[in-house]
């Protein structure tokens, strides 16, 4: 047939092809658009370096999590095609299965991408000092030795003023050492207070200041927590028939269980040192070393209301080697000494608040 029209060749052409469209069905047209629309969102996501989806799947690989379980969250969070007729023998229809599986293989080449850019901009491991490590230790043997001595006898109690001491022979390190305890409760003043009060150095030097002649911070180095591990010497005074004596400690603290702890441990260089430029100290005082000692502070809490703490009940733990002191003398002057020492903290926090 002829173009008896007068148009030509090309507008012939587009005026089939748009006649065509308009009789396409609605719905078929209606799901090619969204078809289409679907497969532009899914390129876009792809492209995209930053898309959600690939944050997700970096946090879950800094955070150790595991692949399997990250997979099986990708598949659960998959939109069901409800035009799909055939089911594969896992109970997902044919396209889906398609679907998750290429969505799987993206995921775990991600992944591996992924790890491979963490490896590169993670922090290396912070090495641990060898007081950190110690810390550790003492720590745990402290926390041993208090949980023991609570079920000591009592050499020494003061029913007004609230305080106990516990006394008895324990084996530590390898020699049998004379332990003792001495616990306080102080209504008003909550546990936190009283750690913080002990790693206030200015403040925990008045602690029982009447007592010794002189008190020196020698070296202090930090936690990975921020807690401070300070090693100091400590010179007491002479009291009664004992001779002044002089210790070289280090404080250990933890403040998530409110412990510090103390030891000489790894300080023999230390002292040494010191008293080679000190040498007349060796003259006034005697050596004392602190074998494992430390402060607890638990909470006294509310007996009308057990989530309310209304004070603190503080414990002062002691093991020693006072060299070539007797331990009878030891044994009869120890409890009342550590008695007056613990209600020097009452004293110091009263003035503190």
């Amino acid at each position: 047939m002829g173009n008896t029209c007068g148009c030509s060749q090309e507008q012939v052409q587009h005026e089939i092809q748009t006649t065509a469209d308009l009789s396409y069905p609605v719905e078929i047209r209606r799901k090619d658009e969204v078809q289409a629309q679907q497969l532009n969102e899914a390129s876009s996501e792809e492209v995209s370096a930053h898309s959600p989806e690939q944050q997700q799947l970096v946090e879950l690989v800094v955070n150790e999590q595991n692949i399997d379980q990250l997979i099986e969250n990708i598949v659960l969070d998959q939109p069901i095609e409800e035009e799909a007729e055939q089911e594969g023998p896992s109970g997902l229809k044919l396209e889906e299965t398609a679907d998750v599986k290429e969505i799987v293989e993206i995921a775990a080449v991600m992944i591996e991408e992924v790890k491979e850019e963490v490896k590169e901009v993670a922090p290396a491991p912070v090495a641990k000092t060898q007081r950190q490590i110690q810390q550790e230790t003492l720590q745990r043997e402290f926390k041993e030795q208090l949980e023991g001595i609570m079920q000591a006898h009592v050499v020494h109690e003061d029913k007004k003023k609230a305080i106990k001491v516990h006394s008895r022979k324990t084996h530590l390190y390898g020699g049998e050492h004379l332990q003792f305890l001495v616990g306080i409760e102080h209504i008003g003043v909550t546990p936190q207070q009283y750690y913080d009060m002990v790693k206030d150095l200015k403040e925990f030097i008045k602690v029982g200041a009447d007592m010794r002649d002189n008190f020196e911070l020698l070296e202090e180095e930090k936690t990975l927590d921020g807690e401070p591990i300070q090693t100091f010497a400590n010179f007491g005074k002479k009291r009664a028939m004992m001779q002044g004596r002089m210790n070289f400690d280090t404080r250990y603290f933890n403040k998530s269980e409110l412990i510090v702890v103390l030891s000489s441990q790894g300080n023999d260089g230390i002292r040494d040192a010191y008293l080679a430029k000190n040498p007349e100290c060796n003259k006034k005082y005697s050596h004392s070393t602190t074998i494992l000692s430390g402060f607890k502070f638990d909470p006294i809490l509310d007996k009308a209301d057990a989530t309310k703490v209304i004070g603190t009940h503080m414990f002062l733990l002691s093991t020693a080697d006072h060299g070539s002191m007797p331990k009878w003398i030891i044994e009869k002057f120890a409890p009342k000494g550590m008695s007056e020492y613990i209600e020097s903290f009452v004293e110091v926090m009263k003035k503190r608040l």
